[in-house]
């Protein structure tokens, strides 16, 4: 009989046991639920405030101006300045697109603007028009391929036309790998990964498909 007794005992324990698990496991998938209806409804305003647009209206102006997607152009200035104007690199580059003093000289020279000094690169219109015109004329040189004019961006539109001429990346999106130099590489993912994470945020920046033309 003492053996039938511990017997039920354990049984009786495991039983315990058995509901009790079951109910944490469905508390967990009810606070699962909740998490997920929260985020479904708030989501957009969530993202928004951790991924924060600063000069989203000069950054706007200037992509359309140039008929560019302005969530790209924001992903572009978060990767490389991280929305700060005073921005410094270790290789000269300055401002909120990180452009290099000679090449705001000869971009702005195009561009007709008289009396340019590179100081004014820390003023976010003047940057953020400079990169936005150099964008679009990497877009005239390559064709409308993103990821390979945020490569050129980057790592500079003579390797990136070497890379192309000798097929050492074919210049999709899919064989991003292939690109030689690795800083090259993780701007041109990262800068996809977050203009994902802005159009779902900022609807109201998207480029409508008709007039993307090749800018993802």
């Amino acid at each position: 009989m003492s053996g039938q007794s511990e017997a039920y005992r354990m049984q009786g324990s495991l039983e315990g046991w058995w509901r009790e698990a079951m109910r944490a496991a469905r508390r967990l998938a009810l606070a699962a639920l909740l998490a997920a209806l929260v985020w479904w409804a708030a989501g957009e305003s969530i993202v928004r405030w951790i991924f924060t647009v600063r000069y989203a209206d000069v950054i706007e102006r200037h992509a359309r101006q140039y008929n560019l997607d302005p969530t790209l152009l924001v992903a572009i200035v978060h990767a490389e300045s991280g929305f700060n104007p005073s921005a410094r690199s270790s290789k000269g580059a300055r401002g909120l697109m990180q452009i290099m003093p000679e090449t705001a000289r000869w971009a702005a020279a195009e561009m007709g603007m008289e009396g340019f000094d590179v100081q004014q690169l820390d003023d976010p219109h003047v940057n953020v028009a400079i990169g936005a015109w150099y964008l679009q004329d990497l877009r005239r040189v390559f064709g409308g391929e993103v990821a390979v004019i945020l490569a050129a961006y980057n790592g500079g539109r003579g390797n990136v036309d070497r890379w192309l001429r000798e097929e050492i990346w074919t210049g999709s999106p899919e064989t991003v790998a292939q690109i030689p130099f690795m800083e090259t590489r993780m701007f041109v993912q990262k800068v996809r990964r977050l203009q994902r994470i802005y159009a779902f945020a900022y609807p109201e920046l998207r480029m409508e498909p008709a007039q993307r033309r090749g800018w993802f």
